[in-house]
């Protein structure tokens, strides 16, 4: 019963360890969405201004939906 229980908590313990991670993913995902969009409405004409820009949002984007955490060494969790 303790085994149980000590596997139990460590396994709760260890599956927050992504959370910073994820939080700090999404801060640069609104950052970069914002800059795109602006960059976007300001030169509607010329949208090859913004390409730096949309490659950051895109990067961003791929990076926020990327599993973190410990317990993604076991993606059938």
């Amino acid at each position: 019963m303790k085994q149980g229980l000590v596997v139990l908590i460590a396994a709760i313990a260890l599956g927050g360890c992504g959370w910073a991670d994820k939080v700090h993913a999404m801060s640069r995902l609104d950052a970069s969405r914002t800059a795109y969009r602006t960059c976007a409405a300001e030169h509607k004409t010329d949208q090859a201004q913004c390409e730096s820009q949309r490659i950051a949002y895109q990067a961003d984007l791929e990076d926020a939906g990327r599993p973190r955490g410990f317990l993604t060494i076991w993606p059938w969790l």
